[in-house]
């Protein structure tokens, strides 16, 4: 999905997507992955606590998509780095 485009609202076909309730978080913003294989999105409530949320589609069936797998396996690592991430799941 293309970011540049802001929030997209309902299901665009393929790709990954990242659904909340308004009434949890007060304010969020898009984070760049530069990769149609996921989207990234940091949410703040109204204590301003930080939640980062990445959700990531990697196809591993096939050896063709094993380079575009490890790329994009090291831009999530340096992203969590970059966001001092606690949690990693």
């Amino acid at each position: 999905t293309d970011s540049s485009a802001g929030f997209v609202r309902g299901r665009p076909f393929g790709g990954v997507a990242i659904l909340c309730r308004d009434s949890v978080f007060c304010k969020s913003h898009i984070i760049p992955t530069d990769n149609t294989w996921s989207v990234a999105l940091q949410f703040f409530n109204n204590w301003n606590d930080k939640f980062t949320i990445v959700n990531v589609y990697m196809p591993c069936d096939s050896y063709e998509n094993v380079d575009k797998y490890l790329s994009a396996l090291v831009t999530y690592l340096l992203l969590s780095q970059i966001l001092k991430v606690n949690l990693l799941l």
